[in-house]
């Protein structure tokens, strides 16, 4: 692994991503994360509202808005793939294809031709079930594994301060100029990274490859993480908070309509006020993780998660506020600390298997609870939903705290 100069553990978020920004290889490799971050960020949103747009039907709003998360079982042979092939072919390639797969987009104009986005979403999600174990790969070879934590924070607060203004600023120039400029945007956002990483030192240290592709050992990822008490409980923490978030996409809508009788544009302020939220996460994650270690401070951030459903369902503007503080200021302790131990504790040739199973686990839960909880909200009050998600993230941290006992060294987080 290739290792740092000076990084260390006590260091803090803003520290060790300092650090590894003044590391050539990965100055470049975190840029080049950033720039695509920033062209994802900016498309989907507008690429929703052109979908309604162009059909007038909410029906295929929600297939484009589901479709991606159908290719989550991809991942059972793609980290296979990645454990197998060269990472940095992996990566150049994902993006290169990334870029490919959106230019169809440029053919839409007609209601008869709405197939296409379907099935370029569809498309980039298969190829993202490559890509995303690739990230995880090749974070474990140029990030040394003091920092990783740091990184997997630092990162997801980016993605969350890029969520307050990209889709506004995608629905703007959407509004402005249409889907096109948006398209060569995402694409060139794709495409500058293979230029960033073309010459990156990204090779993982030597050992066997897998076997030829058998059942067996595309599932071995699986099999490790079952048979590992931090790994499965990094995984039911990630996933059980994924699956009721993704609910709460459907319900923060109802919430906002009966419960604080303000129109849907609200969302966009209560989303501001979740990313501001989680910046400041971030930044507070690595003092939390070092005093209750990984599993630990995982636990407690789903516990403030819960308080915040639990606000929810009071229908009062200040108390569903600070649900939003509190899901943002807790969320990064959860993602970033169920990402980094889901790269530090599997071996090196699992690596890409571990992330692709993660990956599947999380996409498929964040697909499947939209459509429970529009189901759910037809029958019952929004507020019963939201405190069913409490009580079952309760649980989740139950579960998470229990294993916390075999949680790695803190140290190492």
């Amino acid at each position: 692994m290739t290792a740092l100069p000076g990084s260390d553990g006590a260091s803090t978020v803003g520290r060790d991503a300092v650090t590894a920004w003044h590391f050539g290889p990965a100055r470049r490799f975190l840029a080049a994360r950033i720039i695509s971050l920033v062209g994802d960020s900016l498309l989907p949103a507008a690429l929703l509202i052109w979908t309604k747009d162009l059909t007038q039907s909410n029906a295929s709003v929600g297939v484009a808005a589901t479709v991606t998360g159908v290719t989550a079982l991809s991942s059972l042979g793609s980290g296979w793939v990645v454990d197998r092939a060269p990472v940095k072919r992996l990566l150049l390639g994902s993006y290169v294809l990334s870029a490919a797969a959106l230019l169809p987009l440029l053919l839409v104009g007609t209601p008869a031709l709405a197939w296409i986005i379907y099935l370029v979403m569809f498309t980039i999600g298969v190829i993202h079930s490559v890509h995303n174990p690739s990230n995880a790969v090749a974070m474990r070879v140029l990030i040394p594994r003091a920092s990783l934590s740091r990184v997997n924070w630092w990162l997801y607060s980016a993605r969350s301060g890029m969520r307050i203004v990209a889709p506004l600023i995608g629905a703007a120039v959407y509004t402005a100029a249409g889907i096109r400029p948006l398209v060569v945007v995402d694409a060139v956002s794709f495409l500058v990274p293979v230029a960033l990483m073309g010459s990156l030192p990204l090779s993982r240290p030597g050992g066997p490859s897998p076997p030829a592709f058998e059942l067996r050992e595309a599932t071995r990822g699986i099999e490790l993480i079952l048979g590992t008490p931090v790994l499965r409980a990094a995984l039911v923490a990630l996933g059980g908070v994924m699956f009721v978030l993704g609910g709460l996409e459907v319900l923060m809508f109802a919430l906002i309509g009966e419960g604080l009788g303000r129109p849907p544009e609200f969302f966009g302020l209560l989303s501001a006020v979740y990313g501001g939220a989680a910046v400041i996460g971030g930044a507070m994650a690595p003092r939390l993780c070092r005093r209750l270690g990984g599993l630990g401070s995982v636990s407690l951030a789903i516990v403030a998660v819960a308080c915040g459903f639990a606000l929810y369902s009071t229908g009062r503007l200040p108390l569903v506020l600070a649900g939003q503080v509190a899901n943002g200021l807790a969320l990064p302790v959860v993602v970033g600390g169920a990402l980094t131990i889901s790269m530090i504790v599997p071996p090196e040739a699992l690596q890409g298997r571990v992330s692709a199973a993660f990956d599947a686990a999380t996409m498929l839960a964040g697909t499947a609870s939209p459509l429970i909880a529009a189901a759910l909200v037809v029958i019952v009050d929004y507020r019963a939903v939201l405190a069913a998600g409490a009580v079952l993230l309760l649980g989740v941290a139950a579960v998470t705290a229990a294993a916390a006992r075999a949680d790695v060294p803190d140290r190492a987080l």
